[in-house]
């Protein structure tokens, strides 16, 4: 598939340009090798080990970074966490389909602020190649709570095998979903020495919409998740110290806010904004 590149600016403009390609396209691949001299300051942890610290209801806190930022973070943090190690890799692609309606239903529930609100996705590990289809709700607690089950590939059509699923963990009518936004992106988990923190660190991230796409090289999502608010949490504390503050980020409502200008995005427009800020005033990550 031959795809369009989108800058963020188009994006805010809603004015695609198809002789424009992000700034920075070698992102933090390039720095790969000094990415993983640091993660080997970090005893590993296997899957297994990490069960208990799955989290599937759980209070999550999300920070949005730039490279030289995370960086620092990994740094400083080798003696309160582990890293996931599966088959050797502790950097790990992952590949993401959102599912929506014609009318970006689910996305909608997020932009109008709702606050019973649900993500339906498909999910694939690339060091594994294993796959699930997700149906991930944010309750009007702030809680977050998925279900999922294994699918034998990655799900790119909700089929007739899966409605039965759908239907049972989504509340309105599940008819017209169709696939609206691929992801993919490259993800460090740590996990707290009791196990029952995780935190992911997602580098380098990329979305797919028909022939459009766009690239966040400098942008790293960090993920806090915790069993409650009030647990304690070594890299809320870092992240603290460094006056970088908890911000809403959907992996799905940014890639329609970048790629979909036919819908609305009003509520997601100061971060783009953010973003476009971040990426224009880094450069490459150095260790």
């Amino acid at each position: 598939m031959i795809t369009m590149a989108f800058t963020i600016s188009d994006a805010i403009n809603f004015k695609p340009n198809k002789n424009k390609y992000p700034e920075k396209a070698d992102s933090l691949r390039k720095n790969l090798q000094n990415i993983n001299a640091i993660l080997s300051c970090y005893n590993p942890v296997s899957l297994s080990e990490m069960e208990g610290a799955a989290l599937m209801d759980r209070c999550e806190e999300k920070y949005v970074l730039t490279g030289n930022e995370a960086v620092d973070v990994l740094k400083t943090l080798p003696a309160d966490y582990y890293v996931l190690e599966i088959e050797g890799s502790r950097y790990m692609g992952y590949e993401t389909c959102y599912f929506d309606t014609d009318k970006y239903d689910t996305y909608l529930q997020h932009h109008n602020g709702k606050l019973n609100r649900y993500k339906i996705r498909s999910r694939r590990y690339e060091v594994t190649n294993e796959s699930f289809f997700e149906v991930k709700q944010k309750s009007n607690t702030g809680r977050s709570n998925k279900k999922r089950i294994s699918t034998e590939r990655f799900v790119t059509r909700i089929e007739t095998s899966l409605m039965g699923f759908l239907h049972d963990c989504y509340p309105y009518p599940t008819e017209g979903f169709s696939p609206r936004i691929l992801n993919n992106y490259n993800r460090i988990t740590l996990v707290s020495q009791d196990l029952s923190e995780r935190v992911t660190l997602d580098f380098e991230l990329s979305y797919l919409h028909n022939s459009r796409q766009i690239t966040l090289p400098n942008i790293v999502i960090v993920e806090v998740k915790t069993p409650s608010r009030r647990a304690k949490s070594p890299i809320r504390l870092l992240l603290r110290n460094m006056r970088i503050r908890p911000s809403s980020f959907s992996k799905y409502c940014i890639g329609v806010s970048l790629l979909c200008p036919e819908v609305k995005n009003n509520r997601f427009r100061s971060k783009l904004h953010q973003i476009c800020k971040m990426m224009s005033s880094e450069g490459m990550v150095s260790a």
